[in-house]
């Protein structure tokens, strides 16, 4: 006769009861090195089993610059996020706790935490949605749920209500069969990816047993207020946009409807305006087609995950063929959180992100009214980047890519930052278009796709140049010299 011995425990059991106890799916066996042997049992208890065993194997969701985030059902399901908002809406009240001492946290009249909840509009964020706001209301927290809307406007909507945190149901990969988190903390900063780590591992077993309230929230205008201005005057430019963000389609279109753009969305990817969403063609791949080299886009982070934030090959390739057959100005990918984005000029070739940030810089540094400009550039940058912006009359510092970049905005008093990594940072007040703090400005510098195509369709409304001499022309014409570099100090 066989004997085994469960995980943990001081005595033995015989064969009969080992199976008896794999068949109860007893929680014990989770762990049980003899646990294959449930391949013995009848046909629907062994398929149970691959089941869990399949779950069990289960890749742990990428984290990365404020993002929790991998495929959708596998990676990210409603108990992961239904545990992760849970758990960073306790670890950032807990956080207040000991930085203010007996101090009340952010709350609404009923002495509930504030905290603002959005997501992307897409049916299958839905559920994970509805996971987060219980996860929160668990917490004991009061909801601002603001429903369907970008990232940069959920941010500036929870520094506007005074909100401890933010928690947004989006995609931050930007395919279709992928899904994430992305979490702010108290004045509308990143979380960092060891605190994502605590809040995830330490999240409380013990639940409030009464939950918190929970409220609609119509924030969007306030946001779009501070970009409807950049939108007079505009040459009637045509692009292509590709995303999996429906709310980017919608509130695109909005702002475009006084003007003579045309934007055009592939319905394969982006169905938001039906009918007025236009027909992709589908253009061979050939020799007029260079690949376009993406390799470098958001790849300025922290291994694997910063890589993963960015358009893959085929994607970046699909773009460029459409830009092509629709004789576009240019074309653009932005993710599904409307935070980053690649632009593609007319000629199909992607545009470095060093050269768009000096470009609409410059663009930026031309509306103020006074006082100097300052950017912040990632140690990445080439310093002829360095010495071109010191040309202008434009200060410029460096730190290293990630969130330090966003630190280093608000400590050096500049309006933008950014460089190879892919991730442009404006400040909010910036995007003012006579210069003055707008609405937004509480948010500090964020991550904005729609902020960036805004710019973009500006400075080439200033010019008839194509995309591809309107990026390089304020690089011209300015001869070098030597610079002193800043560098911001380390942990910034």
């Amino acid at each position: 006769m066989e004997w085994y011995r469960c995980p943990h425990a001081a005595y033995t059991i015989s064969r009969a009861v080992h199976l008896a106890r794999l068949g109860a799916f007893d929680p014990a066996c989770r762990s049980c090195p003899h646990r294959h042997d449930a391949a013995d049992l009848a046909p629907s208890r062994a398929r149970a089993w691959q089941v869990l065993e399949a779950a069990n194997q289960c890749p742990q969701p990428d984290t990365y610059d404020g993002a929790v985030f991998g495929t959708l059902h596998n990676q990210i399901s409603l108990p992961v996020v239904r545990r992760l908002a849970l758990g960073w809406a306790h670890f950032v009240i807990a956080g207040h706790a000991r930085e203010h001492g007996n101090a009340a946290s952010p709350a609404d009249g009923g002495g509930s935490v504030r905290v603002l909840l959005a997501g992307d509009g897409r049916p299958e964020s839905v559920p994970l949605l509805a996971a987060a706001c219980e996860g929160l209301r668990m917490a004991g927290c009061h909801v601002l749920d603001m429903g369907a809307a970008l990232a940069p406007a959920a941010v500036n909507a929870a520094a506007r209500q005074g909100a401890a945190l933010a928690v947004y149901v989006g995609n931050p990969p930007g395919r279709p069969h992928t899904a994430g988190v992305c979490l702010w903390g108290p004045r509308a900063e990143p979380a960092a990816a060891g605190d994502l780590s605590t809040a995830m591992v330490r999240a409380p077993g013990a639940l409030r047993h009464e939950g918190g309230g929970w409220q609609p929230l119509s924030a969007r205008e306030p946001y779009l207020s501070c970009l409807r201005p950049w939108y007079h005057g505009l040459r009637p430019l045509r692009f292509v946009l590709h995303s999996t963000s429906r709310v980017l389609g919608q509130w695109l279109a909005e702002l475009l409807d006084q003007t003579g753009c045309e934007a055009r969305w592939p319905p394969l990817r982006l169905a938001v305006l039906g009918e007025g969403g236009g027909a992709s063609k589908e253009v061979p791949a050939g020799p007029h087609l260079k690949a376009v080299d993406s390799s470098q886009v958001f790849a300025g982070g922290e291994g694997a995950a910063a890589c993963s934030l960015g358009p893959r090959g085929e994607a970046l390739a699909a773009l460029q063929q459409e830009t092509l057959a629709a004789a576009a100005h240019f074309g653009i990918w932005c993710d599904g959180d409307g935070r980053r984005c690649v632009v593609l000029d007319e000629r199909g070739r992607m545009i470095p992100p060093e050269r768009l940030l000096v470009a609409l810089v410059r663009l930026l540094a031309a509306h103020r009214r006074a006082g100097s400009t300052a950017v912040v550039l990632e140690q990445a940058c080439r310093q002829e980047t360095q010495v071109q912006l010191a040309a202008l009359g434009i200060r410029v510092h460096r730190c290293e890519a990630g969130r330090s970049v966003r630190q280093a905005i608000i400590d050096r008093g500049a309006i933008a930052g950014g460089g190879p990594s892919g991730c442009l940072w404006f400040d909010a007040a910036a995007l003012a278009s006579d210069g003055t703090a707008g609405t937004a400005a509480n948010a500090g510098p964020q991550l904005d796709a729609l902020a960036v195509l805004t710019l973009w369709l500006h400075l080439l409304s200033l010019r008839d140049l194509p995309a591809s001499q309107a990026v390089e022309q304020p690089l011209r014409g300015c001869p070098p010299r030597h610079v002193r570099t800043e560098t911001a100090p380390p942990g910034e």
